[in-house]
């Protein structure tokens, strides 16, 4: 790879930058004898501090003692956080670089030190023309039709299931025993299970409702069904399966009459079913223009993406796939499962997953810095008013965990007014965003 030797002004420090590739560079740095002197002296007071020097009370005894205890290499070890964070700073600081996000620091060796920073740098981003987005209006306008289908989920949701001595239709209700198998291995072994006979159910597997149809209580149907070939047990994926199946009992769902009673059923504070139906368009006008705003807003945002160039640094994208991996395994890990289970429990392998993840993280990655860049092009601004209210906001919060509660020091506290400020700007963003899509209508 060709190198670029560069020698800061008052040559404090030798640096040897790559060249930068999808807005990532590396720095080597090279530390002199003389440039070490600070943290080795930085090392002898944190270890003077806590070894017991026989002649000396702790944190006494003079630096030349301790070194020629110790040695040059264990007071540098003990500053090597510090001089790996200080370095690291000064050398990017002299190369004027502006970071995307924290760089990945790499200590080659120790004497001397040579030290390789990775350094992801701000993503290259250009919005393309965002001024000409446009949006159609979203119609979700509640119809009597919809309020009626509402009804009638009400309606099943309380009515009773009574026994019959009719054979079994579909919307039927079957108490049944159930045993199967693929290769006379067996994959169900369920008794008293309640099943609904639907026509479009894919459960257990296609037609498995088809085959009880007609039964009555008492009767034994024994039938083979094919396994989809993407099922997620890949056991048994794309095989025959048999099934025994004893029907128990058959029930009927008696759906009870829509009238005055109907509605009081529901809630006492309904007199009338018309005030019934009247308070569900309401709640339904109300979740339909929520559901109407997330649309749009999503809407918009594809939009964005779509007219946006980014270049993202690949150090940025690897760490928000660790994120990613990192929760991933953290809720296999609360399931009881290891990955090999989990993985045929979605019927993906570790390949399929990376590449999920990866492209779930570049459009994470791509829709926060866009709309950050859409706020500087629209010059929004977060005042520290908003972000002192938001603050207090985040305080009222009860629980337990709720860090804004909790003692913080003035950089803690600077951490989260900065990650306050990034969500207002991006959701103020967006919401400009929204603006132009609505007056290009």
């Amino acid at each position: 790879m060709n190198a670029i030797i560069f020698l800061s002004e008052n040559k404090t420090l030798k640096i040897t930058q790559s060249k930068t590739i999808e807005q990532q560079t590396s720095l080597n740095i090279n530390l002199t004898t003389n440039e070490l002197e600070p943290y080795i002296d930085h090392g002898y007071r944190k270890m003077v501090m806590r070894v017991k020097i026989p002649g000396f009370r702790k944190g006494t005894a003079p630096r030349k003692i301790v070194e020629s205890l110790f040695g040059k290499d264990a007071l540098l070890k003990e500053s090597i956080d510090f001089l790996l964070t200080d370095t690291t700073e000064k050398a990017i600081k002299e190369k004027d670089l502006i970071l995307g996000g924290t760089p990945s620091v790499e200590l080659l060796d120790l004497s001397p030190p040579k030290i390789k920073v990775t350094v992801p740098l701000y993503p290259d981003i250009n919005l393309g023309e965002y001024l000409k987005i446009e949006i159609p209006k979203i119609d979700n306008t509640i119809k009597k039709k919809d309020v009626d289908l509402r009804i009638k989920e009400l309606q099943k949701s309380v009515a009773p299931w009574n026994p019959i001595s009719k054979t079994a239709k579909y919307n039927n209700m079957l108490s049944i025993n159930i045993d199967a198998t693929v290769e006379n291995q067996p994959i169900i072994n369920e008794k008293n299970v309640n099943y609904i006979l639907d026509k479009e159910s894919l459960l257990p597997v296609p037609g498995f409702s088809k085959n009880l149809l007609g039964a009555t209580s008492g009767d034994f149907k024994e039938f083979k069904l094919q396994v989809p070939s993407d099922n997620p047990n890949n056991n048994i994926a794309g095989k025959e399966a048999s099934f025994g199946v004893k029907i128990n009992e058959v029930k009927e769902q008696i759906l009870p009459k829509l009238d005055d009673e109907f509605a009081k059923s529901i809630n006492n504070k309904f007199n009338t079913l018309e005030e019934l139906q009247s308070e569900l368009k309401k709640e339904m006008e109300l979740e339909s223009k929520n559901a109407e705003i997330s649309q749009y807003r999503e809407s918009a945002l594809d939009a964005l993406l779509k007219t946006v160039k980014i270049i993202i640094p690949p150090l940025l994208i690897e760490r928000e796939i660790q994120n990613l991996t990192d929760r991933r395994d953290e809720f296999i890990k609360k399931m009881n499962m290891n990955i090999n289970d989990y993985l045929k429990y979605i019927g993906k392998t570790e390949e399929d997953v990376t590449k999920e993840m990866r492209e779930n993280s570049i459009e994470k990655l791509t829709r926060s810095y866009s709309l950050v860049a859409l706020a500087e092009a629209e010059k929004i601004n977060i005042t520290q008013e908003e972000i002192n209210n938001q603050f207090e906001e985040l305080k009222k919060n009860p629980g337990k965990d709720n860090i804004t509660k909790k003692k913080l020091n003035t950089n803690q506290k600077n951490q989260i007014e900065n990650v306050i400020r990034e969500n207002l700007l991006v959701e103020k963003a967006l919401e400009r965003l929204i603006e132009i899509a609505t007056k290009n209508q």
